[in-house]
């Protein structure tokens, strides 16, 4: 890494440094040379503790990522089917969207988690530094307090002026510096925290964190702003301008935001969800700020504005549950025992292994067909992914059962009774065409 790189600049460093403060006491500074060499073993235990809290950062997040890991490995082992069944849920009913839990990356989580931390403990050990070295770094203060320019606000009824200096704009700058590397850097530390520690879902988890740089950014941008001297009556002539042109020409944009925020804050869908919106079905699979990312049964990725998710319709199959409903129908053949047919089909209904015993499924007849006796089941499953693949084995299963009762599932008959033939035809239709028909 860096650090070895650099040895050749550390080595000279170590031993540049103490022949130097030697050098000042044997020309007789010593009272700066006693001076320096103070400030410098400050420094050096600042740093050893820096590099210990570094070796202990990379150690915390190590064993999250483990732990990560773990659970994850575990989540996934516990849903995953046995193979003939995976095998034949994945033939019967490829559109099926799974329902698990947002795979995590753990690697990158790690990496952002660890780059943050590292970025904080490099902060405190300069301020350390800074604050060791404050007496010596004074003559800095004719740079930093150079007046730049000069404001006046009112305060208390009265105008009081204030100057903006170089070290005032420099703190500003480092502000929004900092601010923007921890809005980067916050979101893998959160998922972390969040989802090991008070064990939340991640759609729960990645709301937090959108909530959490906004206001982030916020307090950043106005702690800039107040260390740059513009306050509130300095911009409310420029946001009262923005508002105008936002009504005009940024009202979707602005709506489609303000639907994200309200759609992480009360959750009508969330990562995972299987929704309807329109005439796209799919799963839900990134809520951002202006829209949201659902990739429907074939795979494709459809992006949605999140304002259709607010002001329009919305099915979510799997908001509070995942029951859904099936609605089978079969048809029998006229004559058939209908008391009979209804036992077995649900004999069979009930023998399916997914079909829950409450709500109980029914059979019942619902209409006389033209050419058969409908009957209509409702059964219900625990999961969306296996509507398809349940249909299907009720549907073979009640196949089998009525073949071997002998019951018929008829198809649709016509019957075609002949009025009228052209001359010709009747003459060499003969005995036929007259007791079909009347010919003419």
């Amino acid at each position: 890494n860096w650090a070895v790189r650099l040895r050749p600049v550390w080595m000279l460093f170590l031993g540049g440094v103490p022949c130097a403060v030697a050098a000042l006491a044997l020309a007789g500074y010593i009272v700066a040379a006693g001076y320096v060499f103070s400030r410098l073993v400050h420094s050096l235990f600042l740093v050893l503790a820096a590099v210990v809290l570094y070796g202990l950062m990379a150690l915390w997040v190590q064993i999250q990522r483990q732990r990560l890991v773990r659970e994850q490995t575990g989540a996934e082992g516990g849903e995953r089917r046995p193979p003939d069944a995976a095998g034949l849920a994945a033939a019967v009913a490829p559109d099926a969207g799974s329902l698990q839990r947002p795979r995590l990356d753990i690697a990158a989580l790690g990496e952002e988690t660890r780059s943050l931390l590292d970025f904080v403990v490099t902060l405190l050990l300069v301020g350390g530094l800074w604050w060791v070295w404050r007496d010596a770094v004074a003559t800095l203060g004719v740079v930093t307090d150079y007046r730049l320019w000069s404001y006046t606000e009112t305060a208390g009824g009265k105008e009081v002026t204030h100057a903006l200096t170089v070290g005032r704009l420099l703190l500003a700058i480092v502000v929004l510096v900092i601010t923007t590397i921890v809005v980067r850097r916050v979101g893998a530390l959160l998922d972390i925290i969040l989802l090991q520690r008070l064990a939340m879902q991640a759609d729960a988890t990645y709301a937090i964190t959108v909530m959490t740089r906004y206001a982030i950014a916020a307090f950043g941008i106005v702690a800039a702003s107040r260390l740059l001297g513009v306050g509130w009556e300095d911009v409310q002539w420029l946001v009262a301008a923005l508002g105008v042109g936002l009504g005009f020409g940024l009202q979707e944009i602005v709506a489609n935001f303000v639907s994200g925020l309200i759609v992480l804050a009360e959750r009508p869908i969330r990562i995972g969800d299987v929704v309807t919106v329109g005439d796209v079905s799919g799963k839900v699979a990134r809520i951002r700020a202006r829209a949201t990312a659902v990739i429907d049964f074939e795979n494709k990725e459809v992006i949605i504005p999140n304002k259709a998710f607010i002001t329009g319709h919305v099915v979510n199959w799997t908001l509070s549950n995942q029951i859904i409903r099936l609605l089978i129908k079969v048809g029998v053949g006229y004559g058939s025992d209908i008391a009979l047919v209804q036992r077995i089909v649900l004999e069979v209904v009930q023998g399916n292994a997914d079909v829950l015993p409450e709500p109980a499924p029914s059979v019942f007849l619902v209409a006389f067909g033209d050419s058969s006796l409908d009957f209509e089941i409702r059964a219900f499953v625990d999961a969306l992914d296996k509507r398809l693949r349940v249909q299907h084995e009720i549907n073979e299963g009640i196949s089998r059962a009525l073949q071997e009762r002998g019951i018929e599932i008829p198809f649709p008959q016509r019957d075609l009774h002949i009025r009228s033939l052209p001359e010709g035809l009747a003459v060499a239709a003969g005995p036929v065409a007259g007791g079909a028909g009347t010919g003419r």
